[in-house]
């Protein structure tokens, strides 16, 4: 059977050296082949030391059943606070349950049963870009499409208005940067480097971040200025749903910084999963042309030349299996960052309190 395209295990552990360059473009690279066969495993680096925990049980203790003994890691703060700041992706504890309790009204704006006909609009959309394409040079980059489709498509649920190319464009690009810059930062403090010998990364870094945050600010800003003067219009969108929200404890409503803080999770960590999920599907699909026809089929089945509906989802089994598949194969989180609140021990591995554990979709 043939393996999905992946970067080649190494045979035994690398050497430090190696590691932190091979690391510095992606955390894929330098893994060897034991890695996707243990249970748990140690990694020491100079500035931190972590254990992997892969085995099923441990990863529903620490996902799940024990989640506040695995808090996220103060690190992830760290890395994403320039961009989402203090969002529920980076909060811990009764912060996070708080914020979540205040989201969940949004959250359910989110259920494709409210949002189908956006998401119908979205690809509409990019069905059309697609029918302009000179068939004489046909090949697309689907990566950049999906990232466009999905963005607009978040965008269009936080917010009801389509997002433009040239505003995708530019949010995109500026995290293309933040991603690369952040994981080359992560890297400094992982080998204990000091970030003032590359405190530019970090500029650039932050500089991107605040790009984005600039670019969702003006879009969101004429609408939070209406409520505040009580002459919003009857909006039925995520975002009405956040500046609506009244905090029961404080009687009061998200400020702008908040606002913005959850629209930026919402849409970077929605579109970013999505788009790389589909990504992945369709490059899947290219490499297997009878799963492609099959799916086809089925499709054609179930809708034949009328527009989708969402009652139609249900029926696509076999679509819904190749994306599963797709999800096990490349999920698009390869690693998830948690830290231990107390000294605990994962099978034979004992971890003291502060120490990180690493849950991997990946391996």
């Amino acid at each position: 059977m043939p393996c999905p395209v992946r970067p080649e295990p190494l045979k035994t552990k690398a050497s430090l050296f190696f590691t932190f360059f091979v690391k510095r473009n992606s955390w894929l690279s330098g893994l060897f082949e034991r890695s996707y066969v243990m249970k748990t495993g140690r990694v020491k680096l100079p500035g931190i030391e972590i254990v992997i925990a892969s085995e099923l049980p441990l990863v529903k203790k620490i996902m799940i059943d024990e989640v506040d003994t695995y808090p996220k890691n103060h690190l992830l703060h760290k890395l994403l606070e320039p961009l989402l700041g203090e969002s529920i992706f980076t909060s811990n504890g009764c912060q996070w349950r708080k914020q979540r309790d205040l989201m969940n009204p949004a959250f359910a704006r989110a259920r494709v049963g409210e949002v189908f006909g956006l998401m119908q609009q979205a690809c509409d959309d990019m069905l059309m870009r697609f029918s302009k394409i000179n068939p004489k040079n046909n090949r697309r980059d689907m990566d950049a499409e999906m990232t466009f489709v999905t963005a607009d498509i978040i965008f269009r649920t936080i917010m009801t208005t389509k997002l433009e190319a040239n505003a995708a464009d530019k949010i995109t690009r500026a995290f293309t940067r933040f991603q690369h810059q952040s994981l080359r930062i992560t890297m400094l403090r992982l080998f204990k480097i000091p970030l003032a010998l590359f405190g530019f990364k970090e500029r650039q870094r932050r500089d991107a971040a605040q790009e984005i945050r600039d670019t969702l600010e003006s879009l969101i800003r004429p609408r939070y200025d209406a409520i505040s003067n009580g002459d919003d219009k009857e909006w039925t969108d995520i975002l009405s749903t956040l500046l609506n929200t009244i905090d029961p404890d404080t009687n009061k409503r998200f400020s702008f910084k908040e606002i913005v803080d959850q629209v930026a999770m919402l849409f970077l960590a929605g579109h970013e999963t999505s788009a790389s999920a589909l990504s992945w599907t369709f490059y899947l699909l290219s490499e297997y042309p009878e799963i492609q026809q099959q799916a086809f089929k089925e499709i054609q089945d179930t809708v034949g030349d009328r527009k989708i509906k969402k009652e139609d989802i249900k029926k696509l089994t076999f679509v819904t299996a190749i994306f599963r598949e797709t999800l096990r194969l490349y999920p698009p989180v390869g690693f998830m960052a948690r830290e231990a609140k107390e000294k605990v021990t994962l099978r034979d591995k004992i971890v003291a309190k502060g120490k990180t554990v690493i849950v991997s979709p990946w391996l």
